[in-house]
């Protein structure tokens, strides 16, 4: 279970605790409400003194600036990624991931290409493929269907519904509330501090 204490948004005067259950959970709210914040403090990349964050040791946070070089080739950029994680063997772990769900993401075709030649679904898919392969307690999605195709959105759901049948903790940031269909298991938090 993630926990959240004192947590502020915006620097107000109110705090509030948060729980959150390790299963899928999508977060709502309206533009400014402080989802992507949240997300930040809970994956480390703001800090505000007197909050307190529990169950955090073991995640991964695929926010919306997704940051490539462009003139990297997939392969490369793949390598760097999964280095980050100490995985050696990167190509295979990819490889066997995107097996597992039928090689619909058409990774030989894209091996050699430079980031920069991908279109924003196409490396948006990347990096959620990448992010979700990573063998993690938590995943934190910010927006992760944004650009992308009914497709991949639908290899995508697969993947989080297999991701929370293996009682690994998520929490998605969701506009589209029609995705909430493809999901197996989840609770909706609601957030509204804009």
């Amino acid at each position: 279970m993630l926990k959240i204490n004192n947590f502020k948004v915006y620097h107000s005067d109110m705090a509030i605790d948060i729980s959150v259950e390790k299963k899928c959970n999508v977060l709502v709210g309206k533009n400014g409400s402080g989802k992507t914040t949240l997300l930040d403090y809970i994956s480390g990349l703001k800090k505000e003194k007197g909050t307190v964050i529990t169950g955090n040791e073991n995640l991964v946070y695929m926010n919306q600036s997704m940051f490539f070089f462009d003139r990297l080739r997939v392969h490369e950029f793949v390598k760097f990624f999964y280095r980050l994680d100490n995985i050696k063997n990167y190509r295979q772990t990819l490889v066997s991931f995107n097996e597992a769900y039928g090689n619909r993401f058409d990774l030989d075709k894209l091996w050699e290409k430079q980031i920069g030649m991908l279109s924003g679904g196409e490396k948006k898919l990347l990096y959620f493929l990448l992010i979700m392969s990573l063998d993690k307690s938590w995943y934190l999605l910010d927006e992760p269907f944004a650009g992308v195709d009914e497709d991949g959105q639908k290899l995508m759901c697969e993947i989080i519904n297999k991701r929370n049948s293996e009682h690994r903790g998520m929490i998605i940031v969701l506009h589209e509330m029609e995705m909430l269909r493809q999901l197996d298991d989840y609770s909706v938090m609601k957030l509204d501090f804009g």
